[in-house]
């Protein structure tokens, strides 16, 4: 595959291994670039670049962690203001009759829904 790839861009200037296998498993990359250096492919075109894939976990997970408290607040705000529009559109009779249908008696639909 890398062999088409040279042939069709016309040679390559680098060819970088990264990430797990192409980091630490020189056998992989040997059988890769073997047959390759008849197309050019020498060793001063190969590198080898660390990925610090769990530094870049960590980085991802300390700005979901930052975010979470606002994402909380938002939806808690989001929840009230539905809550506050079903009140609004049910008439009083009609409030007791839906709490029924759910399964809610009186006093629990006055505790949770405030009327």
């Amino acid at each position: 595959m890398i062999g088409a790839y040279m042939a069709l861009l016309g040679g390559l200037d680098l060819l970088v291994f990264t990430g797990g296998i192409g980091e630490h498993s020189r056998r992989i990359r040997s059988a890769a670039t073997d047959a390759l250096e008849p197309l050019g492919l020498t060793a001063d075109k190969i590198q080898i670049v660390p990925t610090q894939e769990e530094r870049q976990i960590a980085r991802h997970c300390r700005r979901m962690m930052k975010t979470l408290p606002r994402l909380l607040k938002q939806a808690g705000a989001c929840i009230a203001k539905q809550k506050a529009r079903i009140l609004k559109r049910m008439r009083a009779p009609n409030r007791h009759a839906i709490g029924a249908a759910a399964g809610l008696s009186p006093e629990i639909f006055r505790v949770q829904f405030g009327k």
